[in-house]
């Protein structure tokens, strides 16, 4: 059964790199749903974990999944009503549609912290498929660029065909083609990018550096602003984790002279991105989204307007007008719960998983209103259930070392 687990755990990484493909469509009212492979193959790998008795998780986590569960319930039931005005970003949302989502995410927090608290493999070991099957979506971009300026084929029909998401493969910003690769556009790829850049700290050698640099490069051909604030955090933290290992004074003087001059143009590179997307249409549409939606928040503060209500353009008022202050503070509650835990000394891959789940929940915050995409409940479920299981075997090595002596 733990072989079964680990390739289902394999299964489950990769599929998480296409969520524009519909592998099935399911009617929802005068609409259809497209399920992604993720759902599916979670819905697969659930019973095997459940008859084996191998879907162990901490209790308290548990507990506060349900609890987080049945308000969202209560939110549905005792919504105050229709919005009283339209917001920007807002899509057709169905609240039993966004239910299944949500659930979806507290599922897969759930089996990836289960899988942790049983798996005696490195970080790494446990990561490699989800790094190599970003390295071959990257490629997949890559293509998806060179088909569009060479008149190539490009099969939209395999990697951009689910009718849950507007696809825009075919986006172009300044004139440049956008990398999409198998998300339906280009922030959603950015956001799972600066995951990937982080977890890829967890490998050494030179060929992983080559993985690193194909990332990189897909993310920036995204021309989004959610990747290139991803890519300035990832470098800020490459800079601080190298900082720390230097010994000597004039090494860490030289260091920061060295990463100034290198990073002004990047971070004065950045200032002109945000500057041109903060004045554009779409800059606009965001900041009216974040307006609107906070104003409505504030005429039903403690349950907002019920999960499925609406859709604001970044994630923060998104879950208060959906969840309200209550929900929003159950919600963070149980990433606290799991992010706050004592790191093993010197586990510098898990402390590199960590800093992409920041980075990713950052830039959610930030840009990206749909908290739907597995990276995060994958990497929360995953460092919290690692943590736990180090622990205990820590301290069952104690005993045994105790009883010995």
């Amino acid at each position: 059964m733990s072989e079964i687990k680990r390739k289902l755990f394999a299964i489950l990484q990769i599929s998480s790199l296409f969520p524009a493909i519909a592998v099935l469509l399911l009617p929802q009212g005068d609409k259809v749903v497209g399920v992604q492979p993720f759902h599916l193959v979670l819905a697969l790998a659930l019973p095997f974990m459940l008859i084996g008795a191998t879907l162990r998780v901490r209790l308290r986590t548990l507990l506060w999944v349900l609890i987080f569960i049945f308000f969202s319930i209560l939110s549905i039931l005792f919504s105050p009503g229709e919005l009283p005005m339209p917001l920007v970003g807002t899509t057709n949302l169905s609240p039993i549609g966004q239910f299944f989502y949500w659930l979806v995410a507290m599922i897969t927090l759930l089996v990836f912290q289960s899988y942790a608290l049983s798996s005696k493999n490195t970080v790494a070991k446990d990561w490699r498929p989800f790094i190599l099957g970003a390295f071959v979506v990257s490629l997949i971009g890559f293509y998806q660029i060179a088909a569009y300026y060479f008149g190539l084929y490009y099969p939209a029909d395999w990697f951009n065909n689910n009718p849950s998401f507007l696809q825009r493969y075919g986006d172009t910003i300044w004139g440049i083609k956008r990398l999409t690769s198998t998300f339906p556009e280009a922030s959603m790829y950015g956001l799972c990018s600066t995951g990937a850049l982080f977890i890829s700290l967890a490998f050494r050698g030179k060929w992983w550096g080559f993985v690193r640099l194909v990332i990189l490069s897909s993310s920036i051909l995204t021309l989004s602003t959610t990747a290139f604030l991803g890519i300035a955090m990832f470098f800020v933290w490459l800079s601080i984790s190298y900082f720390r290992r230097l010994r000597y004074p004039y090494q860490k003087a030289l260091f920061m002279l060295s990463m100034s001059a290198a990073t002004i143009p990047l971070f004065f590179g950045l200032y002109m991105v945000l500057t041109s997307k903060a004045n554009s249409e779409s800059g606009f549409e965001r900041y009216s989204s974040f307006v609107s939606g906070t104003a409505l928040w504030l005429q039903s503060p403690l349950i907002g307007w019920g999960l499925g209500s609406g859709r604001t353009t970044d994630g923060l008022s998104n879950l208060l007008l959906n969840f309200g202050l209550i929900g929003t503070l159950l919600l963070l509650v149980i990433i606290l719960d799991s992010f706050f835990v004592k790191m093993p000394t010197g586990c510098t891959p898990l402390k590199s998983l960590k800093a992409g789940l920041v980075a990713i929940g950052v830039l959610h915050l930030a840009s990206n209103s749909d908290w739907i995409f597995p990276y995060f409940w994958m990497l929360l479920g995953y460092i919290s259930g690692k943590v736990k299981a180090d622990d205990l075997r820590e301290s069952n090595d104690g005993k045994v070392r105790s009883r010995v002596g």
